[in-house]
């Protein structure tokens, strides 16, 4: 008998259990429905385990060892597929070789399998010469991801068509709505000329200024209709303005009393460090007035309103990963002890045309309108709400460094217009009939009127050596230079000029965004002769600031630490807390009363 020495042994037992472990691998591998093979790529001998086989339905003694049997075994279409993977391993460009093909069984039928395999020997030039894989049947499996993917265009489908019906039910309720409202104003707007032309042609003039009334005020219902609808898209043209929110409500408490009459309790609680907000002075009176009146409607026997304010952080998805960022924002609270909304009233408060009161009695866009002027702002809109426990509104607008001017009023009486000796307006309108109204009305109080039909024309006056001190101009003209280009060419030419701008339809950046600079204002279409000459008068009584420099659309007044120990002033009973306003996480509950 041979001694073996110790070392020896050691090896001997250590080869021993490689080999057990590599057959228990083989055994695993074989037990999972995953068969093996071993390629010679010099000499094209290939050899497969007896699982391998299996999958294809072959006997141990089965198939060929060439190489070229086992690439007629893959099915037509794969096979250029195989074969350029399989070299472009062996060139050494993929570190593992590893597709998806059919293979042909014995039966003729065709299988999906995962074959992976890698080069484990190479000669000294980089050749390929030996490869060992596993070939596994994925055949149950295979095609799941594209099923997936066009269930998932299926639901896709599905929802973009759930979609659409929804959009066109809510464009058929507005069209609806709007058909309706404004057949009847336009009823009475031309009933109303008809008569006035029919009293006039037989000499009839007792009636002249009924028939007037009657056709100017149905024409204004017509326009605040048309405002309404611009806010709700958000598509008003606004007059962003430093505002005090406390000082503009402390001005319309008599108005909001009045309007909200003697049954109703009105409060206001101010917070003393509440900062200044950057929005349209007047299109908040006309949202804050609103919630006021829909709150009164809600209290038909009498009860109480709360108006605050208050610095609040406003959370809302911002930035390129549309994180959760906090907001610097000013909330205005209207809380009423009404009877409340129920949820499914609440998840329409903020539908175009829905409304609660009986037909004739309101058109449905009272939230809407505050909605369209929040969003528009740069801020959101909250409504918590629920049967028997009242209704709060949380209006947040952005806050800005911007002081107020000390000269701002919104008492709702105009500014007196004073017109100097010879001062000349520019008014530029591609519309000739709303250029000849302009041009009346400014000629009636005094100015010397100058026109042009597009920009171009316009220019043309601007470098003339013609006195010049107040461009009126529309935002939207033909002849490609629209209002805005307008003004920023006639600046540099007349850096101090004043600019009026008139228009329908914000959709143009520095108008519909309010980034406007000193001496330009802006007059939505439809006008009022009268709100014409109160902004003018306040444009003409503007310092004149040369550059016409744009402000930035909000900053914040203070950073938030700046107010974190400031006490809230005392609330009355039954009134929604306004120390921790609601993070936004999406969109705004909706109702309606």
């Amino acid at each position: 008998m041979t001694a073996i020495a110790p070392r020896d042994g050691q090896r001997l037992a250590a080869a021993e259990e490689e080999d057990s472990f590599s057959d228990v691998m083989a055994l695993a591998i074989e037990g999972s429905g995953t068969g093996l093979w071993d390629r010679n790529v010099v000499t094209g001998d290939i050899r497969y385990s007896p699982g391998w086989k299996a999958i294809l339905g072959y006997q141990p003694y089965d198939l060929s060892s060439r190489i070229e049997q086992a690439y007629a075994r893959v099915h037509p279409d794969d096979l250029a597929y195989v074969q350029a993977a399989m070299q472009t391993h062996f060139d050494g460009g993929t570190e593992t070789y590893e597709v998806e093909h059919r293979l042909r069984c014995k039966d003729g039928s065709w299988k999906w399998v995962l074959s992976r395999g890698k080069v484990v020997a190479r000669d000294d030039t980089g050749r390929a010469l030996r490869m060992v894989g596993t070939t596994t049947d994925i055949t149950a499996t295979h095609g799941l991801a594209d099923r997936l993917r066009k269930a998932e265009d299926d639901l896709q489908q599905q929802r973009e068509q759930l979609f659409h019906a929804q959009k066109m039910e809510a464009v058929g309720q507005l069209t609806g709505g709007l058909a309706h409202d404004f057949n009847n104003m336009l009823m009475a707007i031309t009933g109303s000329l008809e008569l006035l032309g029919a009293d006039a042609a037989d000499g009839r003039l007792d009636d002249l200024d009924g028939h007037v009334a009657a056709a100017l005020e149905a024409a204004t219902r017509a326009a605040a209709l048309t405002h309404r609808l611009l806010a709700f898209s958000r598509r008003q043209t606004l007059d962003p303005r430093p505002t005090d929110p406390n000082k503009l409500i402390a001005g319309m408490r008599g108005l909001i009393q009045r309007t909200v009459g003697p049954e109703i309790t009105l409060r206001t609680t101010f917070a003393p460090d509440a900062c200044a907000i950057l929005c349209d002075p007047h299109q908040l009176e006309s949202a804050i007035l609103n919630l006021c009146i829909n709150a009164r409607d809600a209290m038909p026997a009498g009860g109480r309103i709360v108006v605050e304010t208050a610095n609040a952080l406003l959370h809302e998805p911002r930035g390129p990963r549309h994180e959760m960022l906090p907001v610097e924002c000013v909330a205005i609270t209207i809380t009423d002890s009404g009877g409340g909304m129920s949820p499914d009233i609440l998840a329409r408060a903020f539908d175009p045309f829905f409304t609660t009161k009986p037909s004739g009695q309101g058109t449905g866009l009272g939230l809407s309108m505050v909605y369209g002027f929040a969003r528009q702002s740069g801020g959101q809109v909250r409504i918590d709400s629920a049967v028997g426990a009242g209704t709060t509104v949380r209006l947040y607008l952005p806050r800005t460094r911007e002081k107020p001017s000390d000269n701002e009023t919104h008492t709702g009486r105009p500014a007196p217009l004073r017109v100097r000796q010879g001062e000349v307006a520019l008014v530029v309108d591609d519309e000739p009939t709303i250029r000849k109204l302009i041009v009346v009305a400014l000629r009636k109080v005094g100015f010397h009127p100058l026109e042009a039909a597009n920009g171009v024309a316009a220019l043309k006056v601007l470098r003339s050596d013609a006195r010049i001190d107040l461009l009126i101009t529309d935002v939207r003209m033909p002849d490609g230079l629209n209002g805005p280009e307008l003004v920023e060419q006639a600046r540099r030419i007349r850096p101090t000029l004043k600019v009026l701008f008139i228009t329908g339809y914000a959709d143009n950046a520095p108008v519909a965004n309010g980034r406007l600079g000193h001496g330009m204002h802006v007059l939505a279409k439809p006008f009022a002769i009268s709100s014409l000459t109160a902004k003018l008068g306040g444009l003409l009584d503007e310092p004149a600031h040369p550059g016409g420099a744009c402000r930035p659309a909000s900053t914040p007044c203070a950073s938030p630490a700046a107010h974190a120990g400031t006490p809230s002033p005392p609330r009355p009973a039954g009134s929604a807390p306004r120390t921790s306003p609601p993070r936004a996480h999406g969109p705004p509950a909706s109702g309606r009363r």
